[in-house]
C-alpha cells in the first residue's frame, strides 16, 4: 500500500505514530475504494490533518468534506471533521459527525472520549457521564477516562453520584499513584464526611510529601490536623493544599497526566484509512494529539 505524500508525511511524523495493521483489523471492509479514489483520499485525509494541526480550519474542512464524500464508510472523516466543529464551538454540528464516526467504529474508545467532551460542552452531563463509561469499559487503561467521569458525576452531584466519583479518583489513584487523583480523592472523601477514606488518602500524601515544599508540607499537616476533629472542614484545606502543589512539577505532570483539557481545544485525532483493493489489504492508523494552549 502506497502511504501519504512525503511532502505531507515530512509535516504530521514528529506528531504521529503510523501503524500498520493486517486486513482483520479493518474497520470498514464493504467499502472497496478504486485505487486511484484510494489514493486521493489518502493525499484529502493527510493535507486535512496537517490543517488541524497547525489551525489551517478552513483548509482542513474543504479537504475533510472531500475526504468523506470519496470514503463515507470511514470513520477518520467524520472523526476529524466533528472535532473540527467542537473546536469551533459547532456543537451539535460536532455531535452529529462523531455519532457518525461511532457508528462506523463503535469500538473505538476515542471517538466515545470525544462524544463524552461534546455533550459535556452542551451542558448534557448525562450523556456525558454515559459516554465516559463507554470510553473506560472499551479502554480499562485509560486514566483520562476515569478522571473525567469522576469530574462529571461530582457536577451531577447527589450523594450516590459523589460516592461514585471518589471510587473512580480512588481507583485511578491507586492504580496509578497519580499525585492529582490522590488528592482529589482525600477532597471528595473529606467533603462527603467519609473519615476512614480520608485518614487512609491523607496517610497515602503523607508518605510521598518528602519532596514537597515546605509550603505544601505545612499545608498536609494543617489538613491532617483538621480532619481529626471534623473530617468535612478539612475539604477548603485540601484545596488550599492543590493551590499550593500546583507550583510543583510533579503535580502538574500527573495533572496532566490524567485531564481532559476543557477550553477550546480538546485532545485526539486519529485516522483509519482501509484500502481493501491493496495487494497487501493491510490499514493504516495514525494517531497523535492536538491541544491548543
Amino acid at each position: 500500500m502506497t502511504g501519504p505524500p512525503a511532502t505531507i508525511c515530512r509535516r504530521i511524523i514528529p506528531l504521529l505514530l503510523l501503524v500498520t495493521l493486517t486486513s482483520a483489523m479493518a474497520c470498514r471492509r464493504e467499502a472497496t475504494l478504486p485505487e486511484p479514489t484510494y489514493r486521493e483520499a489518502v493525499t484529502a485525509f493527510y493535507v486535512a490533518l496537517a490543517a488541524l494541526q497547525t489551525s489551517q480550519d478552513a483548509l482542513a474542512r474543504k479537504e475533510l468534506d472531500h475526504f468523506v464524500q470519496l470514503a463515507p464508510h470511514e470513520a477518520a472523516g467524520w472523526a476529524n471533521l466533528g472535532l473540527l466543529l467542537l473546536r469551533q464551538q459547532q456543537l451539535d454540528e460536532a455531535m452529529v459527525r462523531l455519532t457518525r464516526a461511532s457508528e462506523l467504529a463503535p469500538q473505538d474508545a476515542a471517538i466515545e472520549r470525544l462524544r463524552a467532551q461534546t455533550e459535556s460542552r452542551r451542558g448534557n452531563l448525562e450523556q456525558s457521564v454515559r459516554h465516559w463509561r463507554r470510553a473506560l469499559e472499551l479502554d480499562a487503561t485509560d486514566l483520562k477516562a476515569p478522571f473525567a467521569l469522576a469530574q462529571e458525576l461530582e457536577r451531577l452531584s447527589g450523594a450516590d453520584h459523589e460516592a461514585e466519583a471518589q471510587r473512580q479518583f480512588e481507583s485511578v489513584a491507586s492504580r496509578s499513584k497519580n499525585l492529582a487523583a490522590a488528592i482529589e480523592h482525600a477532597r471528595l472523601a473529606a467533603k462527603r464526611g467519609d473519615t476512614a477514606a480520608l485518614a487512609t488518602a491523607l496517610d497515602a500524601l503523607a508518605a510521598r510529601s518528602s519532596s514537597w515544599s515546605p509550603d505544601a508540607r505545612n499545608q498536609l499537616t494543617a489538613v491532617r490536623d483538621l480532619a481529626r476533629d471534623n473530617s468535612r472542614a478539612a475539604t477548603t484545606s485540601i484545596i488550599f493544599l492543590k493551590n499550593v502543589l500546583i507550583r510543583d512539577p510533579e503535580y502538574r505532570a500527573a495533572l496532566a497526566a490524567v485531564s481532559t483539557p476543557r477550553s477550546t481545544w480538546v485532545e485526539y485525532e486519529f485516522a483509519r484509512l482501509s484500502n481493501t483493493t491493496a495487494t497487501t489489504g493491510s490499514t493504516w492508523i495514525a494517531r497523535g494529539a492536538v491541544v491548543d494552549s
